[in-house]
């Protein structure tokens, strides 16, 4: 469980009697809130029978959180403001007095955060400012909060979210048309009858987390032109609202109408709806709240097809996978089909794709799964260079290929080798794609490659790192059911680790130690089985002990085979033809 810490501003704004006057007003602030942030916040906090919740709720609601809001202000801070009840409204006005706690922090730490105010929200919660301060000083020391909740917790409050939304009887087409307005930078006020702050942090979710800091939303507090966000979620009487909105920059979203709106196709917005139905807000909530350089809609839509790409893995055959991976790998094509490995899609090993068909082989138009218009396909269908951005996204594709790695080595370790060589070309492809400059790649404790960190610490683009282990089990396979087989495909190996030396460093060979070992250990088994291989194989394993000469001059273990060779028994002899 990790720990951070966040140095915040305070400002208590509610209904007091004090020699100062009475009514609602900032009654005690942090030397750090600046003039403008409290007006500001003045003029966002919600004041006399401002709250979603009704009299008689409100009767047994003191300290209890009836109402959010979060909004950047003019200083490069950011507010979140905690709204609970305190007691009866001692103006004789009838109903409860409301008692908003604001914090204020600095934009940069927003990150820390995951960019989710929620969890600021959450520990504002575990430091007890729920309780009101009806007599505080009129100077408030800085809150420190911590943010210090364990995995399962923070999915369990996230959870709340996907089932409010599920209650509320928001249809798909309602979710995703509120999410494509927040996107979009339209201003939404949204009626729910209840849930609001949950519904609000499971939409906060489906937005880039880089994106959230200048989306303001006011959850569980009645509707008011002067304190309007980008995000409105009331349960206001219909008509009081809409007449509110009426003339201003507004869009009004009534889910009980029968009509659903209108929703552009989009990867993005499909993988959102997608964790929402399944109810797993906190995947929604790791996925998007990376720090990502780009959230275009461009960028959006590459990045959601990434996801929902490892998704797939499981159910995608293995010569599909490698196409992916080659095709991400090697973006770049000549015109003619051919990749950087300078090897086609037909000679890789791989069914050679024609963008502008189906599986069957029907004419398609430039759509993805979901009907949108593919950015990666030009207008004839033809695929173009999707280039990542940022090192956010590069992380993000050295999970999608350690994720492939892992699902492949799984099915290979199962699979004989007669069953696994059509997929040895093309893994030699990818290997030879990545250059033979970098090292040997290291693996976590389930044997699946840890992809390399450059300078800035995302995880590059490494082919090495991929195909590495893929060879060493394919080779293993190989040795245990055809020895000669595995000799024959370790050439291409062999081929990988010479003639390769590039001025001032070490010959690869010298520095990827796991695969000399293995062309080791292949060419020894090949020797421990020499001797019992078929008389019609003999020619062939001379021809393999020929190529292995001149690839590894010095090894003598070629030379041992080729004894063995000569001196090959067919089987065991007929008794009735040896001499009397």
């Amino acid at each position: 469980m990790s720990t951070t810490t966040l140095t915040c501003g305070q400002a208590i704004f509610t209904s007091v009697r004090t020699p100062m006057g009475e009514g609602y007003r900032i009654i005690a602030a942090s030397r750090t809130i600046r003039p403008e942030e409290k007006q500001t916040i003045t003029r966002y906090s919600p004041s006399h029978d401002a709250l979603c919740v009704s009299a008689s709720d409100a009767s047994a609601a003191d300290r209890t959180v009836a109402g959010v809001a979060f909004y950047p202000l003019s200083s490069e801070r950011l507010c979140v403001a905690l709204t609970v009840c305190a007691g009866t409204e001692h103006t004789g006005r009838g109903g409860k007095r409301v008692y908003t706690h604001n914090v204020v922090f600095a934009r940069i730490d927003f990150q820390k955060w995951a960019y989710n105010p929620f969890n600021v929200l959450r520990a504002m919660i575990r430091a007890g400012v729920t309780t009101p301060q009806l007599k505080p000083p009129p100077v408030l020391e800085e809150l420190q909060l911590l943010l210090d909740v364990s995995p399962d917790e923070m999915r369990s409050a996230l959870s709340a979210g996907a089932k409010m939304l599920s209650r509320t009887c928001l249809s798909s087409a309602f979710r995703r048309y509120v999410l494509q307005g927040l996107l979009d930078g339209r201003s939404l006020v949204v009626k729910l009858d209840g849930g609001w702050l949950e519904s609000a942090e499971a939409w906060l979710m489906g937005v880039p987390g880089p994106m959230r800091w200048e989306l303001s939303f006011g959850a569980g507090l009645k509707f008011s032109v002067g304190r309007c966000h980008r995000l409105q979620l009331v349960s206001d009487h219909t008509r009081t609202v809409k007449r509110r909105v009426a003339g201003q920059p507004l869009e009004y979203v009534d889910p009980t109408i029968k009509d659903e709106p209108a929703v552009s196709s989009s990867a993005w917005l499909s993988l959102v709806d997608h964790h929402w139905s399944s109810g797993d807000i906190a995947a929604l909530a790791g996925r998007t709240s990376r720090p990502f350089d780009d959230t275009s809609p461009q960028a959006r839509e590459r990045i959601a097809r990434l996801y929902r790409s490892m998704d797939a893995i499981p159910g995608i055959a293995t010569d599909e996978l490698l196409a992916q991976v080659l095709d991400r790998l090697n973006s770049d094509r000549d015109g003619k089909g051919t990749h950087k490995c300078g090897m086609r899609n037909a000679e890789c090993g791989m069914r050679n794709v024609d963008p502008n068909r189906d599986r069957e082989g029907a004419a398609e138009p430039n759509r993805d799964r979901e009907g949108a218009a593919d950015p990666n396909r030009d207008r004839k269908g033809a695929t173009v260079a999707s280039p990542l951005v940022g090192d956010a996204e590069r992380e993000l594709q050295g999970e999608f290929l350690s994720a492939v790695q892992r699902a492949l080595t799984a099915r290979f370790a199962t699979a004989p080798w007669v069953e696994s060589a059509p997929h040895w070309p093309t893994i030699v492809a990818i290997r030879r794609s990545g250059g033979s400059v970098a090292s040997a790649p290291r693996r976590d404790s389930k044997g699946a490659c840890k992809p390399t960190r450059d300078h800035a610490g995302a995880a590059p683009v490494d082919a090495v790192a991929f195909a590495g282990p893929l060879i060493e089990q394919l080779l293993r396979t190989a040795m245990k059911d055809d020895p000669l087989a595995a000799a024959e495909a370790a050439l291409d190996v062999a081929s990988l680790l010479v003639g390769d030396d590039v001025p001032g460093h070490l010959p690869s060979a010298a520095r990827d130690p796991d695969h000399l070992a293995l062309l080791d250990e292949v060419l020894n088994r090949l020797a421990a089985s020499a001797e019992r291989i078929a008389e019609n194989d003999r020619e062939h394993l001379l021809g393999v002990c020929d190529r292995w000469r001149q690839a590894r001059p010095q090894a003598s273990i070629i030379e041992v085979i080729r004894q063995r060779t000569s001196t090959v028994v067919v089987g065991p002899a007929d008794p009735t033809s040896l001499p009397s």
